[in-house]
């Protein structure tokens, strides 16, 4: 039988591989004892057909000549009920993408690779790990609430309302006071938006991170800059997420009489 399955709602045009079917006369396919459409009979060993709705779960596919022989596939077809989506975990991350999520739910088709999508965007590395559980890598997005939905290889689609939250990144718009001592040690507050205030975040000046880093509130940060070379640096804040952003030429280091430069 090709396909070997289909949606509870019917439909599903299937081919049927066998002998002996009766080359004229009326032959008749269920499943499950539900009659199918038949629409094409090639000479004795193959018959077309639309698979009637049913209830989901394993269906016997039989065929029945004019004379009343029988042949039956027993649980030779799957019909599978539409999926639905009741969780996603953990139910938030990075607006970047790239963090790994368990969906859960119902009649997910083991073996197949369905649509997974976040806010319309697919996710990828979607494997089916159970009928109730997928796990995918979530793709990048703007920040906020958005769907999350699956769509299996029949078409069918379940959808979770405000599933998943992208959260913002980090921005930094202003870094005071703008200059700093070569040897380190200023004591600066970064201004900006979207600053995680719990977890560990961290402030980036070049390659070498700030010390004493304090999350005041989503905006103000404070910290200590590290030692430097003269010139400009720029100033990268990262949120626990993985998600950081860079203020370019955000800090300058001058020199003067007791600085060592590093």
């Amino acid at each position: 039988i090709s396909p070997d399955g289909g949606p509870t709602a019917g439909g599903t045009v299937v081919t049927l591989a066998g002998e002996h079917f009766a080359a004229v006369g009326t032959v008749t396919v269920t499943f499950s004892d539900v009659p199918a459409q038949v629409v094409q009979r090639d000479g004795t060993t193959g018959i077309v057909c639309v698979a009637p709705a049913n209830v989901a779960g394993l269906a016997d596919v039989r065929v029945r000549n004019p004379d009343c022989g029988e042949g039956a596939l027993l649980d030779g077809f799957l019909y599978v009920g539409a999926p639905t989506v009741t969780g996603a975990l953990p139910g938030h991350g990075p607006a970047d993408g790239g963090n790994e999520v368990a969906i859960t739910g119902t009649h997910f088709v083991l073996n197949s690779t369905p649509t997974v999508s976040f806010g319309g965007t697919p996710a990828h590395l979607v494997v089916v790990e159970s009928a109730i559980q997928i796990r995918c890598t979530v793709g990048p997005h703007a920040p906020g609430s958005v769907d999350v939905q699956v769509e299996n290889p029949y078409g069918q689609i379940g959808t979770l309302s405000n599933g998943y939250v992208f959260d913002a990144p980090p921005g930094v718009g202003l870094v005071s006071p703008s200059t700093g001592r070569m040897g380190g040690g200023t004591s600066v507050t970064i201004s900006g938006s979207n600053f995680a205030i719990s977890g560990t975040l961290t402030v980036g000046f070049d390659a070498s991170l700030g010390a004493n880093v304090v999350v005041v509130n989503s905006s103000t940060i404070t910290c200590v800059t590290p030692p430097h070379v003269a010139g400009a640096a720029d100033v990268t804040v990262t949120n626990p997420d993985g998600q950081s952003r860079t203020l370019e030429d955000g800090l300058t280091y001058t020199g003067w009489e007791g600085d060592v430069a590093p």
